[in-house]
C-alpha cells in the first residue's frame, strides 16, 4: 500500500520525502523481520526461560547470589547478540553498596567486606574464585560467538566483536587507578590483536606509560572513528593520543 501510494503520489517534494522515508523504514523492518527468520535456529538453543522459571533468578536465594544472576545476564546478552537485537552489551556485577553477595561455595562473607579482606592480605582466594567465575562467563560468550558466523560477511560473529573485561575503578578496592588490568577477547576482522599476549605498560609517569582512554579510543577506531583521538577529553595531561599500537593497526 505504501509503494502504491507512493507511485500515485503528486504532492511536494517535503511530502514526498516524508512518505519515501515512510516506505523505507517499512522495508527495513521487513529485512529486520526475515533476517530474524532465518537465524531463528541458531538463536534458539540460547534462549534464556522466563525469569519466574529460571532456576539462575528463582533459586539465587536471599541475599540473592550475584554470580547466579550474572550469569542469567549473559544469557539474556548472548541470546540478543545472536539475534541481531543489539550490537552493544554492557553487563556489570556490583562491587560496591552492601547487597553484593554469593553463594556459600565461594564466600559467606558478602562483596563489600570480602574487599576490605584484601587489605589486611585476607579473602584473596575468595576474591580470585569470584573473577575466575566471572572471566569464565566471558570465555563462554567468546565460544558461542566463535562458534557463529557473522551474518553477510566472512569470519565469526567473535571475529567481529570485542569483548572487554575490566573492573570498575583499578587494581583494588580503594583504588588509586594507576593500574587499571583488562581483558580483551576477540575483534579480529576489526583490526584488533587480540592473539593471547600480555601488555604490560610501564608504570604510572613513566616513560610510555598509557591512560585508560587510550583503550577505548583503540575501541573506536576499531569500529571505524578515526576522529576518536580526543575521547577522554584529558587535555593537556593526554600522554599520548591514537589507539595502542600493541592492540590495533
Amino acid at each position: 500500500d505504501s509503494r502504491k501510494a507512493l507511485a500515485e503520489f503528486k504532492g511536494n517534494s517535503n511530502e514526498r520525502l516524508k512518505l519515501e522515508r515512510y516506505v523505507s523504514s517499512l522495508e527495513s523492518l521487513r529485512t529486520r523481520e526475515d533476517q530474524l527468520t532465518g537465524m531463528a535456529d541458531r538463536v534458539r538453543p540460547y534462549l534464556p526461560v522466563a525469569p519466574k522459571d529460571n532456576p539462575l533468578l528463582t533459586g539465587a536465594g536471599s541475599p540473592p547470589d550475584s554470580l547466579k544472576w550474572f550469569e542469567a545476564q549473559f544469557q539474556i546478552a548472548t541470546a540478543a547478540l545472536l539475534g541481531g537485537l543489539t550490537n552493544t552489551v554492557v553487563l556489570a556485577t556490583g562491587t560496591s553498596g552492601f547487597d553484593v553477595a554469593y553463594g556459600p561455595d565461594v564466600s559467606d562473607v558478602a562483596r563489600h567486606n570480602l574487599q576490605h579482606g584484601l587489605d589486611a592480605g585476607q579473602n584473596w582466594e575468595k576474591v580470585a574464585e569470584v573473577t575466575r567465575r566471572h572471566v569464565q562467563l566471558v570465555a563462554n560468550l567468546a565460544r558461542t560467538l566463535a562458534a557463529t558466523p557473522e551474518v553477510g560477511a566472512s569470519g565469526s560473529m567473535l571475529d567481529h566483536t570485542a569483548i572487554v573485561f575490566m573492573s570498575d575503578n583499578g587494581e583494588q578496592h580503594h583504588s588509586t587507578s594507576r593500574e587499571w588490568p583488562k581483558l580483551v577477547v576477540g575483534g579480529n576482522a576489526l583490526g584488533l590483536k587480540t592473539d593471547g599476549r600480555t601488555v604490560v605498560y610501564p608504570k604510572y609517569d613513566a616513560p610510555r606509560n598509557r591512560q585508560v582512554s587510550n583503550l577505548f579510543n583503540t575501541l573506536g577506531h576499531a569500529f571505524g572513528d578515526a576522529d576518536f583521538n580526543t575521547f577522554g577529553q584529558e587535555g593537556s595531561t593526554r600522554i599520548a593520543p591514537g589507539p595502542l599500537s600493541e592492540l590495533y593497526g
